[in-house]
């Protein structure tokens, strides 16, 4: 927990930022009745024009990832979604973006110390399509979870302007509500104010 400008606030999100099309864990606060602030961006419910614009903010959040713990390797298997480190060879920086597991490549191994590696085929990010290698310390499973409380009644307030029925509650941060999916062709497209 954390103190954002006196409010506290739990930085229990994940958000998909448009700079780097990366997950960041992020606090979201509501302020003033129609400003969201997450981490150190803000929305208003100005900024919204369609219930297309706040459902694809809605899908750029879910719970925070939990890293895979080396005795927890088994559960990961071959077609699981999973956020991950996606390792640049030009940039020190570490990034998270969401991978398909394509194939385990098992060693034996003891339950305090995986050795296996992991074949990633990444869904988006400067590594879109393409499929590296990764160890389990750079691996953390997606979690899924009712849409926050404050997104949603930051939502709602939107959607009252826009006079179209309350965001209800939703599961997000699973293969449906994630960052390539959604209730609106063109996510962040042309014409939404998240572009």
């Amino acid at each position: 927990m954390a103190v954002l400008d006196d409010i506290e606030v739990d930085y229990d999100l994940e958000y998909l930022t448009k700079k780097d099309a990366a997950w960041f864990t992020c606090a979201v606060v509501l302020e003033h009745q129609n400003q969201l602030r997450v981490k150190f961006e803000v929305f208003s419910v100005a900024d919204f024009n369609t219930h297309c614009d706040i459902e694809q903010l809605i899908h750029k959040f879910r719970p925070v990832s939990k890293p895979v713990e080396d005795n927890e390797c088994s559960i990961l298997v071959q077609g699981m979604r999973v956020c991950a480190i996606y390792r640049r060879h030009d940039r020190d920086e570490l990034l998270y973006y969401d991978a398909v597991v394509d194939a385990v490549l098992y060693v034996e191994h003891t339950p305090e110390k995986c050795v296996c590696s992991y074949l990633l085929c990444w869904q988006h990010g400067p590594g879109e399509g393409t499929l590296t290698e990764a160890s389990i310390e750079d691996i953390c499973f997606i979690v899924h979870g009712d849409i926050h409380p404050k997104i949603a009644e930051f939502a709602n307030l939107v959607k009252q302007q826009l006079k179209v029925p309350s965001v209800e509650s939703q599961v997000f941060g699973s293969v449906e509500h994630s960052s390539h999916a959604g209730s609106c062709a063109g996510f962040g497209g042309k014409g939404s104010a998240l572009s």
